[in-house]
Formats: C-alpha cells, structure tokens, sequence
C-alpha cells in the first residue's frame, strides 16, 4: 500500500453519513430538466424558489457540521444528469 492510502498521514476519519438530503437534491435536479416546460408561466418563479432553497440548504451544510455537503451536491449533479438522459431518451422517441 502506498503512503497515500494510510490513514496515519494525521487526517481525521470521519463516521459514515445517513440521510436522504441527496435523493433530494436529485430529486430536486430531475424534476427541473424534466418537467420546467410544463410549468407553464410559473417556471420562472417557482425554479427561482428552488434554487433559492437549494441554496439554502448548501449554507445550512456548511454551516453546520455533520451535514454531508458533498452528498448533496452529488444528488444534484446526479439528478441533473439523469434528467437530461432522460429527457433526450424522451424527445428521440417522440422524433421517431
């Protein structure tokens, strides 16, 4: 084993994290890529909305310690890449 693999370099081992902030925030990044057309006029405020708290919920995860922050912003990305997957899955099948 390499010397970047120990954990004697001093850095603190930090406990397993448990929660659904993640599926949230996924949640949150599939449903903008999928369904923000057909929103219809609200689109702009209610996204404004989300990404109000979704950024609030950021600052609560770096504010806070013991809130996976990485998780987080993993679920979003996650879910905004699955959305966008999905959503050009959805428009090659309409074209044809």
């Amino acid at each position: 084993m390499s010397q970047h693999c120990t954990r004697d370099q001093g850095a603190p081992v930090l406990p397993p994290s448990v929660g659904a902030s993640w599926a949230i925030f996924g949640a949150f990044g599939a449903y903008l890529i999928l369904r923000r057309r057909e929103l219809g006029p609200v689109a702009g405020p209610l996204t404004s909305q989300w990404v109000f708290v979704l950024v609030l919920n950021l600052f609560i995860s770096v504010s806070v310690p013991n809130i996976a922050l990485w998780d987080q912003i993993g679920g979003l990305v996650a879910g905004l890449a699955i959305g966008a997957f999905l959503l050009a899955l959805q428009r090659s099948r309409e074209v044809r």
